[in-house]
């Protein structure tokens, strides 16, 4: 047997036996690890805080926003307030202003979603659903409203009450990576895994550089134990953006169990230098160090897999 192989053999050992021996490890994000032991895993699907869970205001929202409404005194908070207190991060604040703001357009379904969306930032969850769900009775084809209710629903571990608002969403407008990359994170918190990787690719086909999609599929594999399959979308997320800490760990996680310990110590090294608190990664640089000494094993052609993953989306 070759150094290389016993050092892989090693290693998958050691991962294994850490694996199997820790459960009810803290989780994150929207899809749960139920049954599933772990030691420091890989970091779940997109935070609900997802960089595109907010966007602008399309210009005919914007004009409509501005309307005060008949018979209703127009409210003493301009939108512009509202958002920028959305913007600048201050989300009790802009809770606050959007909900004087709806005072005076209570009939105005972007005002309910924003308020929805600053209460959810400030982590009134309660409030968050309240304003999301008027929001989409007002305007009930409206997708945007739809993904954040689905996506405030399945934050509190509701996804059977989030799965028919995407159903919705994904019916309104089959053309939205949003919607089915949060399809995808429904799918698999309810354990419909084969599912959920036919909504993420349908989100990559629509847009092939949807790097959440990339991880959350990568992740589902991960979980169902088909490590190498999960490195080609892994390795893709990480080329796009290899400055995120949770797409380099999680690509680390793919690459240790599928025995390439050298190059997961790279992946998580580059976890901790995107965010040196990433207490994950921390763990699994530590524990693949300790395994591989002064080699560094058999390195994984992480262009070529990368490749490989852009291909497939191309096809699909």
């Amino acid at each position: 047997m070759s150094r290389i192989t016993q050092l892989r053999n090693t290693l998958l050992l050691s991962a294994l036996t850490a694996w199997v021996g820790a459960c009810g490890v803290e989780t994150e994000g929207n899809v749960s690890t139920r049954g599933v032991a772990q030691a420091a895993p890989a970091t779940p699907v997109e935070s609900v805080a997802s960089e595109t869970a907010v966007q602008a205001a399309p210009p005919e929202m914007v004009k409509t926003a501005h309307r005060a409404e008949p018979g209703v005194a127009a409210a003493a908070v301009t939108y512009e307030e509202a958002e920028a207190s959305f913007r600048s991060g201050d989300y009790a604040a802009a809770t606050d202003l959007f909900a004087s703001y709806v005072e005076g357009r209570p009939g105005n379904a972007w005002g309910h979603y924003m308020l929805g969306l600053a209460a959810w930032r400030a982590g009134d969850s309660g409030r968050a659903e309240e304003a999301m769900l008027r929001a989409s009775e007002i305007d009930p084809e409206n997708v945007k409203v739809r993904v954040n209710l689905g996506r405030i629903l399945l934050d509190g571990g509701r996804a059977e009450e989030a799965l028919p608002h995407l159903e919705t969403a994904v019916e309104l407008s089959s053309d939205s990576d949003d919607a089915w990359r949060v399809m995808g994170n429904i799918r698999s918190e309810l354990g419909r895994n084969d599912e959920a990787l036919s909504a993420y690719e349908r989100a990559l086909a629509i847009n092939d550089k949807d790097t959440w999609s990339m991880n959350n599929y990568g992740l589902v594999l991960i979980r169902l134990g088909r490590y190498e399959e999960a490195l080609p979308p892994l390795a893709r997320a990480v080329e796009l953006k290899p400055d995120s800490p949770v797409f380099q760990n999680n690509l680390g996680v793919a690459l240790e169990r599928s025995g390439y310990p050298g190059s997961a110590s790279k992946a998580f090294a580059a976890a901790l230098e995107a965010d040196s608190t990433y207490t994950r990664a921390s763990i699994s640089l530590e524990r693949v160090k300790s395994v591989l000494g002064e080699s560094q094993g058999e390195e994984a052609d992480l262009t070529s897999l990368a490749t490989e993953f852009m291909e497939k989306i191309e096809r699909s």
